[in-house]
């Protein structure tokens, strides 16, 4: 099986408030300082694919974020 990202736009993801990777069905590579967000990005692909995070974990709420019907997600830790 194999899975091509167009792409992903996250709002209030974890620290990220508003991110927007475009991929169109190419291989991305992410390169960063310690810090800028490369674990959380991660973790936005794990949640949406597996409902877990880097560390494995399932132990999160995700509430919507809108209130014009649009869904926006925010990662809180229980």
């Amino acid at each position: 099986m194999n899975i091509k990202l167009n792409w992903l736009h996250l709002k209030n993801f974890k620290g990220i408030k508003d991110f927007k990777l475009v991929a169109n069905g190419k291989n991305v590579s992410v390169f960063a300082d310690n810090g800028k967000g490369k674990t959380t990005l991660m973790d936005a692909f794990l949640w949406l694919l597996f409902n877990k995070d880097s560390n494995d974990s399932t132990n999160f709420t995700v509430k919507p974020q809108s209130e014009d019907g649009r869904t926006f997600i925010t990662y809180r830790p229980k």
